[in-house]
């Protein structure tokens, strides 16, 4: 006979075998109801009980202990019934399982994090596999224990590897108090401070973490902003009180990093402090951040702030197809240069407005690859022409990323796809309609728009 699960079923410890053939005596325990609210702690020996099955896994690849000993453990865990002693007597044996093995250990453990439990993850990080070491950093930013949080922020420090992208993004949208707090140290790491600095901002702009808790680090804040220059650092600067943040604001409104100075004038709206007009006015220039920086000072009510000979609705459109450009998966960067064609309008009804498409030739220069092309085409818009001037484009904009023809030209609006898609987005669909009545209209739009390009 050999034992190969030990299970505490609410104050039992039973032993689960193989073979040999139970005699049908008692009926078999009932199962542990994980919900219930006041649950008795695990008996003496349980966790020793627990290990030692951890230990048999950890020799037989084949054995089931594994997962029902972490069945366990989460139960336990659930119910807050995993003393500090416990989990170190776990996370002993839980060092010697197969890689693979390991993160359900760590997952069970810290599904309720109790003081010191950091710190026993601190004491094992360094013998776990990666993947449970990465499971167990993880665990320490999701609770809202204070002691964790200090545990993960020292064993961040410890470390010149980036982490795991799944606890960057665990530390910027758990939201933890305590935890961007925790974090500030490690601003300045040459490897975790930009992730750091996303995730405090984050925090700040939820309204985890306050002005008044960030002021004692005020300088440290400051550092990082003079050291990165980026436009995370002075979204973190933003969250000081009003006094400490203004100067450094004023000075990246003016930076020549779009990103920097767009944060930066972003910020100074929530702060109700407008930005210099000469500072607005040089911005606006730059086709890259002009439509974001309009749609900014439209939303501060300084509409009347930003330059008339840049508020025209052919500049915006400009501008919207410059940003669109610049996404990665588009040019990567402005185009070198860029001219407009053409202003297509398109009557629609229901309700009645016409749409304005803004055509644009562009360019860029070696060494993209893409300079060998010479001139593409791009399209602005739509714009409701009564809603003038706008930066919403209702997400037509588009590019060709290839040399330019009049056949192209011509394709850039299609008047039916744009009555088409503003009926979409306006008419309520009848009672009656399904998702097979919505793939069925596309499918004839798809082959109606074909048609009507072959015959071009």
């Amino acid at each position: 006979m050999s034992i190969i699960a030990i299970a505490w079923t609410g104050g039992c410890v039973v032993a689960l075998t193989a073979g040999c053939r139970a005699e049908p005596a008692a009926p078999p325990a009932p199962p542990l109801v994980v919900t219930t609210p006041a649950a008795p702690a695990p008996p003496a020996g349980w966790a020793a009980a627990q290990a030692a099955m951890l230990r048999v896994a950890a020799e037989d690849a084949d054995a089931p202990a594994h997962a029902l000993t972490v069945t366990a453990l989460a139960q336990a865990s659930l119910r807050g019934a995993l003393t500090v002693s416990d989990a170190a007597t776990l996370l002993d044996a839980a060092v010697a399982l197969p890689p693979e093995a390991q993160p359900g250990v760590i997952d069970a453990l810290l599904l309720h994090v109790r003081p010191g439990h950091g710190a026993l993850i601190e004491r094992h990080a360094a013998t776990l596999a990666p993947a449970a070491r990465a499971r167990a950093l993880i665990g320490l930013a999701v609770t809202p224990e204070p002691t964790a949080h200090a545990s993960l922020a020292r064993l961040l420090a410890a470390t010149e590897e980036p982490a795991p992208p799944a606890l960057y993004i665990a530390m910027k949208k758990q939201r933890r108090p305590g935890l961007a707090l925790a974090l500030l140290p490690l601003l300045d790491h040459p490897v975790h401070g930009a992730s750091v600095t996303a995730a405090v901002a984050d925090h700040c702009r939820a309204r985890v973490v306050t002005a008044a808790e960030l002021a004692p680090h005020a300088e440290r804040l400051h550092a990082r902003w003079r050291a990165a220059a980026d436009a995370a650092a002075i979204e973190l600067v933003a969250c000081l009180p009003r006094a400490a943040a203004l100067p450094a604001l004023r000075d990246a409104a003016a930076a020549p990093d779009a990103p920097v100075a767009l944060a930066a004038i972003a910020a100074l709206a929530r702060l109700r402090t407008p930005p210099p007009k000469a500072t607005v006015a040089a911005l606006a220039a730059r086709p890259e951040a002009r439509a974001r920086l309009f749609q900014t000072m439209a939303a501060a009510g300084w509409r009347k702030r930003f330059p008339s000979r840049f508020a025209t609705q052919a500049a915006l459109a400009e501008a919207v197809l410059v940003e669109h450009l610049s996404a990665p998966d588009q040019l990567g960067h402005p185009p070198a240069a860029i001219e407009p064609l053409d202003v297509v309008e398109v009557e629609v009804d229901e309700p009645e407005a016409v749409l304005a498409h803004h055509v644009f030739r562009f360019r860029v220069d070696p060494p993209d690859p893409r300079a060998e092309l010479g001139w593409m085409l791009g399209v602005a818009g739509p714009f409701v022409v009564a809603d003038a001037p706008t930066v919403e484009d209702r997400g037509g904009t588009r590019a060709t990323l290839r040399a330019a023809t009049d056949r192209d030209a011509a394709r850039l609006v299609d008047a039916a796809d744009v009555r088409a898609a503003w009926h979409d987005a306006h008419v309520e669909p009848p009672d009656d309609d399904t998702g097979e009545a919505r793939a069925e209209r596309t499918k004839r739009r798809a082959r109606d728009r074909g048609s009507r390009r072959r015959r071009r």
